[in-house]
């Protein structure tokens, strides 16, 4: 679905797949990456008119959040710890070492080098590199966290499972 008077009437679109779609980031009216089931990456220069299936390096597993610095570089984060990295607007992806197993539901940068990664059973992964490396930092909760967002390079807040928001 799209809208272009600010949420007061949504159309449906055509993305071409029948995957679950589970995430979406725009860096632009234009530009926009959507991830979702059976490994689905699907990209658009045109405002989301058309969509086109890129190629992601792994097999099967659902990829759940996707987050754009601008047009070239991103990430998407799925199940079993998956985090990968593009710097060439997702013509290829390349995986970075997440250091856990579980499902990584959100992603997001304050910067080129300082993100964000929350998942199941309290997971929340720091960098500080890009994604070169991922650091597990203590949650306080051991619930599952949905999303996480970045206020300004200082603070952030993620929330999740039954109520839980962190700070």
């Amino acid at each position: 679905f799209h809208t272009t008077d600010g949420g007061a009437n949504w159309k449906e679109q055509s993305s071409g797949t029948n995957a679950r779609l589970q995430g979406v980031s725009f860096t632009s009216p234009t530009t926009g990456t959507i991830v979702g089931r059976d490994k689905v990456i699907l990209r658009t220069t045109n405002g989301g008119k058309s969509w086109t299936e890129q190629n992601s390096p792994i097999k099967v597993m659902p990829l759940l959040s996707t987050f754009f610095l601008d047009s070239l570089n991103g990430y998407v984060t799925g199940w079993y710890g998956i985090i990968m990295h593009t710097s060439d607007g997702g013509a290829n992806w390349e995986q970075q070492k997440s250091g856990v197993t579980t499902c990584l539901r959100s992603v997001q940068f304050a910067n080129d080098s300082l993100g964000l990664v929350v998942g199941e059973q309290g997971c929340l992964l720091r960098t500080t590199n890009g994604g070169k490396d991922w650091n597990y930092v203590e949650s306080e909760t051991a619930k599952n966290l949905t999303s996480v967002c970045f206020l300004d390079k200082n603070t952030a807040v993620a929330v999740g499972d039954t109520g839980t928001i962190v700070r």
